[in-house]
C-alpha cells in the first residue's frame, strides 16, 4: 500500500509541473504579441509599398507597349519596303528572262534562216542564255580537204571535144573498118591541121614528125594502124581522168557494160551505153551537190563549176566512144522488140568493154601524138 501511495504522489507532482510550464508559456506568448497600434502602422506601410510597386509595374508595361508599337510600325515599314523591292526585282527578273528567251529565239531563227547547224548546247540559266561551247551538240565537222592545186595550163596541142569529134568523123570516113594505112593517116592529119580543124600548134608539124608520131600505133611495122587507138590516145590526153583507171576498175567497167545489155542480145543501145557510169566521170554525189549548189545560187565556187564542166566533157567523150564503136542494128524483123526503132545503132557489150580497156591503154600513147604537135625537136616515141 505504501508503494502505491508513493506512485500516486509522484504522478501528482508531475502533473503539477506540467501545468506550471503551460501557464508560463501562455504568459510569455501574451507578452510577445505586438501592440495593436504598431501592427496597424505596419500594415499601412506595407500597403503603401505594394501600391508603389504596382505603379512601377504599370509604368513598365506602358513603356513596353510604346516600344512594341514603335517596333510594329518599323516592321510595317520594312514590309512595305521589302514588298516594293521584291516587286522591282521581280519585274527586272521577268524582263531579263524574256530577253534571254528572245535571244534564244533570235539565235535559232538565224541558224534556221541561214541553214546553219547549231554546234553548241543552248540553255537558259536564270535570266541568262548560255551558249556552252564546251558541250558540242554534234561531233566536230570533218576537216575540209586542202584546196586542189591550180590546174596547169593545157598544152597547146590538145584537141577539144569538138575537134575530136571532127577528127573521128574524118577518120571513120577514111577507114570505116577501123584500119587505115599510116601514110593515109599522116596525110589526113596534116590536111586537117592545115585547114585549122586541129589546134594551131599542129600546123607547124612536118610530114616526117607526123609519120614518126603515128608510127607508135604501128608496133609491128605493118604499115597500118587502128585509127580508133589514135583517137582514144588523143582523147585520153584531153581527158586526164582516163589515166587513173586501175585493172580492177576496168574489169568492173566491163562487167557493168555487159550487165547493161539487158535485152539478151549482148548489145547495148545508146541509152544503155550512156546510162553506165564510167570510172573517169565525177562521182554522182559530187555532181548532185554541185547541181544543187547552182540551183540555190551558191554554186559560185570553182569546184562546182569544174565538176559540172567535167560532167559535160565526160558526156561528150562517151558520145564520141559511141560514135566510134557503134555498129548498125539488125533489121527490124530480127531486132529485139525493145531495141527496134529506139536507136540508130548498138555496141556489142564485149566491144564496149574493150573500148573501156583501150581508152585506158591508149593513154600511154597519148604523149606521143601530143608531143609531136608541141615540139618538132623531141621524138614523139620518147615522150
Amino acid at each position: 500500500g505504501a508503494t502505491a501511495a508513493a506512485a500516486a504522489s509522484n504522478k501528482l507532482a508531475a502533473s503539477s509541473e506540467e501545468a506550471a510550464a503551460t501557464a508560463a508559456a501562455a504568459a510569455a506568448a501574451a507578452t510577445a504579441l505586438p501592440d495593436p497600434a504598431a501592427l496597424a502602422a505596419a500594415q499601412a506601410e506595407l500597403q503603401g509599398l505594394l501600391d508603389h510597386e504596382v505603379q512601377l509595374l504599370q509604368q513598365r508595361l506602358n513603356l513596353l507597349g510604346s516600344k512594341a508599337a514603335v517596333m510594329v510600325d518599323e516592321l510595317v515599314q520594312l514590309r512595305a519596303a521589302a514588298s516594293s523591292r521584291f516587286a522591282e526585282w521581280q519585274q527586272k527578273r521577268y524582263v531579263a528572262e524574256c530577253g534571254a528567251v528572245a535571244a534564244l529565239e533570235r539565235v535559232v531563227k538565224a541558224a534556221a534562216a541561214s541553214g546553219q547547224t547549231l554546234l553548241h548546247d543552248l540553255r537558259l540559266e536564270d535570266e541568262f542564255l548560255v551558249i556552252d561551247e564546251s558541250q558540242p551538240l554534234l561531233p566536230p565537222p570533218a576537216v575540209a580537204p586542202p584546196p586542189r592545186p591550180a590546174s596547169p595550163p593545157a598544152p597547146p596541142g590538145l584537141l577539144s571535144v569538138v575537134q575530136l569529134q571532127q577528127l573521128a568523123a574524118a577518120l571513120q570516113q577514111a577507114g570505116p573498118g577501123g584500119l587505115m594505112q599510116v601514110a593515109d593517116a599522116v596525110e589526113l592529119m596534116l590536111r586537117m591541121a592545115s585547114q585549122g580543124i586541129l589546134p594551131s600548134a599542129w600546123q607547124d608539124i612536118t610530114a616526117a614528125h607526123m609519120t614518126s608520131a603515128l608510127a607508135a600505133f604501128d608496133p609491128t611495122y605493118s604499115g597500118y594502124l587502128d585509127w580508133r587507138e589514135l583517137l582514144l590516145a588523143l582523147a585520153a590526153a584531153t581527158l586526164p581522168a582516163i589515166h587513173t583507171a586501175t585493172a580492177a576498175q576496168i574489169a568492173a567497167q566491163a562487167a557493168s557494160l555487159v550487165a547493161a545489155a539487158g535485152n539478151g542480145d549482148e548489145c547495148v543501145t545508146q541509152q544503155e551505153f550512156e546510162s553506165v557510169v564510167w570510172w573517169f566521170e565525177p562521182r554522182p554525189e559530187l555532181v548532185e551537190a554541185a547541181r544543187e549548189a547552182v540551183e540555190k545560187g551558191i554554186g559560185t565556187q570553182p569546184i562546182h563549176k569544174d565538176t559540172l564542166r567535167e560532167v559535160d566533157r565526160c558526156q561528150a567523150f562517151k558520145q564520141l566512144l559511141w560514135e566510134v564503136f557503134q555498129e548498125p542494128l539488125p533489121t527490124a524483123s530480127t531486132a529485139a522488140p525493145d531495141m527496134a526503132g529506139t536507136a540508130a545503132g548498138a555496141v556489142p557489150a564485149e566491144t564496149a568493154a574493150a573500148a573501156a580497156t583501150a581508152a585506158s591503154a591508149a593513154a600511154a600513147a597519148a604523149g606521143a601524138t601530143t608531143a609531136a604537135s608541141t615540139s618538132q625537136q623531141q621524138r614523139p616515141a620518147q615522150s
